[in-house]
């Protein structure tokens, strides 16, 4: 049909072309072609080669590696229990991407797991930290050696009271309430602690933050740390206060609102800022010539009270 004969024909007539469906021989696909990103990644930072430090299942014919890729794999790709791994197996695309490793069986798996100690997660946490302090470097130069933690716990919640160290949580759900610390400026995963329900908030978290420290020190002259009131980290102002540094907190929360008309938008819209006090508590023992001006953190919206069309953070 020609473009005239398109341009002439009423608007509500629909024509479908034809269309063939047949199966290529030649390649496999998969819905999970992200995953060669992870794959990339593990190649780049040499993963199958430190994972066979662990040496914690002597079995010649499937290494370490092998059994956490694949639980790794079946994470990523929507698997919620080691059964799925028999997914995993049959996605051809998925297993080329990796080199058609060997998917271990489900009961393998469970053996694998099994083998699992406090001292075999502590060397693995060990090998993953290695890695990460390799990479810590280049992101120095990127943030401008100034970092933000996010120290924060979770609650995971078991549906069987056989699991070890398992218990009822403060939100009354059964279960495990590991402790996380992520890179705020990236959103990466820096440290996890696994606890038992039961666990208190801040429980293990002054070694975490003890030892993290330690480890960006070289990289990073500027450490802020953002966490909860229920993180009381006696310990780690004291710290400060011997080596005559400044503790920042924030106040309690303000919040304020007003509608405006900007001219270039010709629409009235709602602002909403909110704004906490930076509390300075200096440990040193150094006296300042000069006092120290209001600081304050102040989050804005802009809104038509439908939706939020305009977040900032800023800092005065």
């Amino acid at each position: 049909m020609t473009e005239k004969g398109i341009n002439n024909q009423p608007k509500n007539q629909v024509n479908i072309p034809s269309f063939k469906i047949e199966q290529s021989q030649k390649a496999d696909f998969t819905a999970n072609s992200g995953m060669f990103l992870i794959a990339e990644l593990i190649k780049k930072l040499d993963i199958i080669e430190k994972l066979a430090q662990l040496n914690i299942f002597h079995r010649k014919k499937i290494g370490e590696a092998v059994h956490i890729l694949t639980l790794v794999i079946n994470q990523h790709t929507g698997g919620d229990a080691i059964l799925d791994t028999q997914y995993v197996k049959k996605d051809g695309a998925l297993r080329t991407i990796f080199g058609n490793m060997h998917i271990p069986a489900p009961h393998t798996s469970g053996d694998f797991l099994e083998r699992f100690t406090e001292e075999s997660v502590e060397r693995l946490r060990t090998i993953l930290h290695k890695m990460q302090d390799k990479q810590l470097k280049r992101l120095s130069k990127r943030l401008c050696r100034k970092i933000i933690l996010s120290l924060d716990s979770t609650v995971y919640e078991v549906y069987a009271n056989c699991k070890e160290n398992s218990s009822t949580s403060f939100k009354h759900i059964f279960g495990y309430h590991p402790l996380l610390l992520h890179i705020h400026n990236t959103g990466e995963l820096l440290d996890i602690i696994f606890r038992t329900g039961s666990a208190f908030t801040s429980t293990g978290a002054e070694e975490m933050l003890r030892y993290n420290i330690q480890r960006l020190k070289p990289f990073f002259d500027e450490i802020i740390l953002l966490a909860d009131a229920g993180y009381r980290l006696e310990s780690l102002k004291a710290s400060l206060k011997r080596r005559n540094k400044k503790l920042k907190t924030r106040g309690e929360l303000e919040v304020a609102k007003f509608e405006h008309t900007v001219p270039a938008w010709s629409t009235q819209y709602r602002f909403v800022y909110k704004r906490k006090q930076i509390i300075v508590d200096d440990l040193s023992n150094q006296s300042e010539l000069f006092e120290e001006t209001e600081e304050y953190f102040y989050h804005g919206y802009v809104t038509n009270e439908l939706c939020v069309s305009i977040v900032f953070l800023s800092s005065i």
